[in-house]
């Protein structure tokens, strides 16, 4: 019995790309983590709904523990929450490439529309 192979919309991961690009990776205070991490999750919330990749889901990922850090920001640096924002992006990026990645070694595909 064969798996059936993920099928995602190209315009789709180019409307997250482009959503993910919108993150702003420099806050100038502490308490403005949160704001930026409010962002975060959105864009997150946004490529889940337009992909519905698993990878996106909020609950348990890096961008959860950003946004719970960013709430409590007085608990946490400026630098460790600056770390956090930076390894939301990062990872928020990752997965777009690697769905790219597996369309292009034949693992997933990709409908141009």
């Amino acid at each position: 019995m064969e798996c059936e192979k993920m099928v995602y919309h190209y315009s789709d991961l180019q409307k997250c790309a482009k959503q993910i690009k919108t993150i702003n990776l420099t806050v100038k205070h502490k308490n403005e983590h949160f704001s930026s991490a409010s962002h975060v999750k959105e864009v997150q919330g946004f490529c889940f709904n337009t992909t519905q990749d698993w990878n996106f889901l909020y609950e348990h990922s890096i961008v959860e523990d950003y946004f719970k850090a960013a709430y409590d920001f007085k608990n946490h640096t400026k630098k460790e929450l600056d770390t956090m924002l930076k390894h939301c992006y990062q990872n928020l990026a990752y997965e777009i490439n690697s769905i790219l990645t597996d369309w292009k070694s034949g693992e997933l595909n990709v409908l141009y529309d």
